[in-house]
């Protein structure tokens, strides 16, 4: 059931959705349910719910930005009629999502019913929580919707970075230096992302994601970009990389890629006397290897996968998804610093 359930939610909402408004401000989500007569009240701890025949919710708000929603429901038509809505308006994907919940509650509550309480992930932003509890129709939902945020500390560490150390405001990519969506990443975005650099507002990582089923010579590279760093350092890596993805088609469909590698280094002014050996030994292939791991770990499987602070970024391209993304992680960042103090 819940691996039926989630390949229902991957199909129904990541096909044909723009992505995801993260963080919405109280009044816009609410302005987005202006068509029901909401009711308002304040529960015994203080919290402000809504209300609706048999709807109840609560929307978590950290510096005026909606970060969670919980509620509970008896879902009849009209409770699935809303709740599908109250999701869609939560996350800013609209209609589409609206009518992927409409059908997902109306063929799999009563399977639901059978199951303990989920958590299951409905893209790379937003996760729901639900326990459904009756024997019949209509079903009890209790649900919740929260933004997917990783912990700082559960990003693996890199060598290669770039900007200030102290920097509250963290990029990080995953990158495969044979994808082609990350060699656009690196051409159409980057700019942007150096700019961010330069004014000292960010600092950028980048960390080894090749996807060998997919990419032939994706390792090999990884691991040569490595042995030029070794003998380079950060000035090396960062000018190698960038001409592993301007010269992308010389080498992505080469049968041993090795020697094009080594080429390329001495072309680009770099020391070259051991990079040959350090490939040919596959001195970086345990390290390449872990990293894959750790990314794997996160739940990582497509490059280029992108993050500010702890939580991704969809549509890398557009570049106000990093700025509304930076403004939501300042906000969130700083008002938990205040709880703690």
């Amino acid at each position: 059931m819940k691996k039926l359930m989630f390949l229902f939610l991957s199909a129904a909402f990541l096909t044909n959705i723009t992505f995801a408004q993260i963080g919405n401000d109280l009044d816009t989500t609410l302005e987005g349910l202006s068509d029901y007569a909401l009711a308002g009240g304040v529960d015994d701890e203080g919290q402000v719910f809504y209300s609706i025949d048999d709807t109840e919710f609560k929307l978590q708000v950290q510096s005026e930005l909606v970060k969670r929603m919980d509620g509970t429901s008896i879902m009849n038509e009209d409770g699935i009629a809303f709740v599908s809505k109250l999701f869609a308006v939560a996350t800013g994907y609209g209609d589409d999502m609206e009518t992927g919940f409409i059908n997902f509650f109306n063929e799999n509550l009563e399977g639901l019913s059978q199951e303990a309480a989920l958590t299951i992930p409905i893209d790379q932003f937003f996760t729901m929580g639900i326990e459904v509890t009756g024997n019949e129709a209509p079903y009890t939902a209790s649900y919740s919707l929260y933004l997917e945020e990783i912990a700082a500390d559960a990003f693996p560490t890199t060598a290669h970075t770039k900007g200030s150390e102290d920097a509250t405001i963290v990029i990080r990519e995953f990158s495969d230096l044979q994808c082609p969506a990350c060699q656009r990443f690196h051409q159409e975005t980057m700019p942007y992302v150096q700019g961010l650099i330069d004014e000292g507002k960010v600092r950028f990582e980048f960390h080894h994601l090749p996807l060998a089923s997919i990419h032939a010579n994706a390792i090999s590279a990884a691991q040569a970009i490595e042995c030029v760093s070794e003998h380079n350092g950060e000035e090396g890596f960062w000018t190698y990389h960038d001409e592993l993805f301007e010269r992308q088609r010389a080498w992505e469909n080469l049968d041993d890629p090795s020697n094009y590698f080594v080429r390329l280094s001495d072309e680009l002014g770099l020391a070259t006397d051991e990079i040959k050996s350090c490939i040919t030994e596959l001195r970086y292939e345990d390290l390449i290897a872990e990293a894959m791991i750790k990314a794997t770990d996160l739940g990582l499987n497509s490059t280029p996968s992108v993050f500010v602070n702890g939580y991704r970024i969809g549509n890398w391209l557009d570049t106000t998804n990093f700025e509304r993304t930076m403004m939501l992680a300042t906000a969130f960042a700083e008002e938990a610093a205040e709880t703690s103090e």
